[in-house]
Formats: structure tokens, sequence, C-alpha cells
């Protein structure tokens, strides 16, 4: 019986001293690579000018 009890004692201990590491990791960015990071629009090519004619060169 005091098996059990320290055995389930250690496991919401050691729960309770992980599950404020995660929220600070997710906090902190979670793993996802460090440095600047900027969201850049798709860029658009240029309108094609549509060829006159009696301007050839």
């Amino acid at each position: 019986m005091k098996s059990l009890i320290l055995a389930l004692s250690f496991a919401v201990m050691s729960t309770g001293l992980v599950a404020p590491i995660e929220a600070e990791a997710k906090r902190m960015g979670g793993g996802s690579s460090s440095g600047m990071q900027r969201s850049t629009p798709a860029r658009t090519p240029p309108p094609a000018t549509p060829a006159q004619p009696g301007q050839a060169a």
C-alpha cells in the first residue's frame, strides 16, 4: 500500500515539475528555428506589355 501511494505521489510531482517547462518551451518558440522570421507576399510577375505595330526594331 505504501509503494502505491509513493508511486502515485511521485507521478503527480513529476507531472507538476514537467508541465511548466513545456509551457515555457511553447512560449519561447517550441523548437522553431531561431532568428528573425518575416512573411513575404507572393511575387507577381510584371504585366506583359503588348507589342505595338510600327515600333519594330
